[in-house]
C-alpha cells in the first residue's frame, strides 16, 4: 500500500539506532496506515510481524506475543490525538 510505502521513506532514517520495541512500532504504524476500510483497525489477529536479522533468527510474532506492541500503538495514537 502507497500509505504504508510513504510512512516507511519518512522515518527510515531513524531505523538504525531504533531499539527492536520501536522498529515494531513502527512496522505496525506502516500497517496501520495501509488499512482502508474506515471500521478497519489494526490487531493481533489480522496481522503479525517478522523478525530476520544478523545473529537473529527468523522470529514471527502473532497473537498474544504482538498484543503488546499493538496497545503500546494505540495507547501513542491515542494519547496523540489529545494532546
Amino acid at each position: 500500500m502507497q500509505a504504508a510505502k510513504t510512512y516507511l521513506e519518512r522515518t527510515f532514517e531513524q531505523y538504525e539506532s531504533a531499539s527492536l520495541d520501536a522498529l515494531i512500532q513502527h512496522s505496525l504504524k506502516a500497517l496501520s496506515a495501509s488499512i482502508q476500510d474506515k471500521n478497519g483497525e489494526l490487531t493481533s489477529k489480522n496481522s503479525s510481524v517478522a523478525i530476520v536479522g544478523v545473529d537473529t533468527p527468523f522470529t514471527v510474532i502473532e497473537d498474544a506475543a504482538l498484543q503488546p506492541h499493538i496497545t503500546a500503538l494505540k495507547e501513542q495514537e491515542d494519547g496523540g490525538a489529545g494532546g
